[in-house]
């Protein structure tokens, strides 16, 4: 029975991939020609990383790909309603302005100091209720 095509390719891959081991210890030698890709080769089936696609349709549509640029421009375009306007300028008003965090304002956290007053300052107060001068 004749071998075919692939059962060579595949013996001659396996006859490779023994030489490149060292028979004592099974690991790859070093600089044993093991097959396998390059260091810093591409993949095949993406031929750009992200950047590069993300530059490259830049420069063929002539527009930016900043999310924050493209919120202004729709901020901006009086073509577009009210509402989606105001949606824009809300989302962008998050990467301009910073948000703002919650003041807990309970007494425990704002102790008051005690004030002490004796019959006299209090019966004065009472007295004066309108006025906002000291005894």
């Amino acid at each position: 029975m004749a071998m075919s095509e692939y059962d060579i390719q595949s013996q001659r891959y396996l006859t490779r991939l023994e030489a490149a081991r060292d028979p004592v210890t099974g690991r790859f030698t070093q600089g044993g020609g093991h097959p396998g890709r390059k260091v810093g080769s591409r993949n095949k089936h993406r031929r750009l990383s992200a950047q590069e696609r993300l530059l490259e349709y830049e420069a063929r549509a002539q527009v930016s790909t900043d999310p924050v640029e493209g919120l202004a421009r729709i901020a901006l375009d009086g073509q577009y309603d009210a509402r989606t306007r105001l949606s824009a300028w809300k989302a962008l008003a998050r990467y301009i302005y910073p948000q703002r965090k919650v003041v807990d304002s309970s007494a425990d956290d704002q102790e008051a100091e005690a004030v002490h007053l004796n019959d006299a300052e209090l019966e004065y107060i009472v007295q004066n209720e309108n006025s906002f001068t000291e005894p």
